[in-house]
């Protein structure tokens, strides 16, 4: 069982891939299209989740980017990508006590590849390097250390964000959650994507269809029908947004305490309709939709699409100033 759902995860990644393709700002862009090989070893898929095909990754494993992927991404040949993936199977090096010491101020971060740091150093994703410029950069009388937690995973949708911080973040107790929703996320329902995926393409294989559609320079077929089926299904894109209205707003189950949204800035007008209307109903919610634009320079993203790490370092300067210049945290001088 867990071998098949391990397959379906690897088809997942192309699913991400291909939206990524289409959904990149710039149309006019090259992009070179990569994939990381993940490991079993390195998956985990927890009995006490809610969701069939819900994953993790697994704690205290290490996962390194095979070397024709990294200079497909475009980094120098002989770079070595790592995951460094800590205690609680996070995308982190420290490990982070439950108990919240006293002067600690402790921010959760939630969202999918872009905030776990995919195709990145574990040190360079964009939580690591957050902590690292509050810690050094923000003095307050009242805040001793600030904590930043990266509870993002490759491949989450909204519903498997707000599920990780059912299973993983409420113990850490945050004063804040910061929740980098991109795009794609609104279109993604992984538990239904996945297994409908994965069908359609074994019928391609085994009809011989997917390799005469290959040599006409059609791919992902079986990505297209599942998402058309799910469309019929769920009875068009207005439904799967309440969908993912409902899955967004379930997060208050388990959390009451300052969230900020936020993006780059091209938000479609339908998901942003639903985000201020979550902004507008829930208290201490805010939404950032003017993040710095990575797209409009080469050397902050990768060739796949994702932030390289000077993109990284890029945005962590853009959340830190709107943090500190609208007084999101209670820093005391």
């Amino acid at each position: 069982m867990r071998t098949k759902i391990f397959i379906l995860l690897i088809l997942l990644q192309l699913i991400i891939v291909l939206a990524l393709l289409f959904n990149i700002l710039y149309k006019n862009q090259s992009v070179l299209v990569s994939i990381n090989e993940i490991s079993p070893k390195t998956i985990d898929f927890p009995y006490s989740s809610t969701f069939k095909y819900y994953y993790e990754p697994r704690p205290n494993s290490i996962q390194t980017i095979d070397p024709k992927l990294v200079v497909e991404l475009g980094y120098p040949a002989g770079t070595q990508i790592r995951y460094k993936i800590n205690a609680d199977g996070l995308n982190q090096i420290p490990n982070y006590t439950a108990t919240k010491s006293a002067g600690v101020y402790r921010i959760v971060t939630l969202g999918d590849s872009f905030t776990f740091g995919q195709n990145v150093n574990t040190e360079d994703n964009y939580p690591s390097q957050l902590e690292k410029k509050l810690n050094s950069s923000l003095k307050c009388t009242n805040i001793k250390k600030f904590e930043v937690i990266n509870l993002g995973v490759y491949g989450y949708d909204i519903a498997y964000s707000v599920e990780r911080y059912k299973l993983r973040g409420q113990k850490y107790n945050p004063d804040l959650i910061l929740w980098f929703i991109i795009n794609t996320d609104w279109t993604r329902l992984d538990e239904l994507q996945i297994p409908k995926t994965a069908s359609f393409d074994a019928q391609l294989q085994a009809s011989g269809e997917e390799a005469k559609l290959e040599k006409q320079g059609i791919f992902y077929k079986g990505w297209e029908e599942a998402q058309q089926q799910i469309l019929q299904t769920l009875g068009g894109e207005r439904n799967i947004l309440r969908l993912q209205k409902k899955y967004l707003e379930s997060v208050n189950d388990y959390y009451k305490g300052p969230l900020i949204l936020f993006n780059f800035p091209s938000q479609d007008v339908n998901s942003l309709n639903i985000i201020n209307g979550f902004v507008k109903d829930r208290q201490h919610t805010y939404f950032y939709g003017n993040l710095a634009n990575i797209y409009q320079n080469q050397k902050y993203y990768l060739g796949d699409s994702h932030p390289s790490s000077q993109g990284y370092t890029l945005i962590v300067n853009d959340l830190y100033n709107y943090l500190t210049q609208n007084n999101i945290i209670p820093c005391q001088k």
